[in-house]
């Protein structure tokens, strides 16, 4: 057995379907920017920054959540699974082992 630390290519990696779903949609890969400073956000906040119900916005943090991408706390806030939150201060990518996202050039929601 081996006791070398895991890297992004040596966990399981995600559903390719569910990944792709969760990726599919804008306002998620503005989801995905707001959680990669590393605090949570709340559903009820969240719709307040994207113009929508709270309701709505927890169903695109639970599709993160299906996805494998991020979790939720006690504090009912989803942020990053720990894999994948980016380093502080360093680029806005993110490894999935099926593709790599730039969050840091990613168009804004519309």
């Amino acid at each position: 057995m081996s006791d070398a630390p895991l890297t992004p290519s040596s966990y399981p990696l995600l559903n390719r379907d569910l990944l792709m779903r969760a990726l599919a949609n804008p306002a998620r890969w503005t989801i995905m920017k707001l959680i990669s400073t590393g605090e949570g956000i709340g559903p009820s906040d969240l719709g307040r920054i994207l113009g929508c119900s709270g309701s709505a916005a927890k169903k695109h943090l639970e599709m993160l959540r299906e996805a494998g991408i991020c979790e939720r706390g006690r504090s009912r806030t989803y942020r990053f699974v720990s894999r994948f939150q980016p380093p502080p201060g360093g680029p806005l990518v993110i490894d999935f082992g099926h593709c790599v996202v730039r969050l840091d050039v990613a168009a804004p929601a519309s």
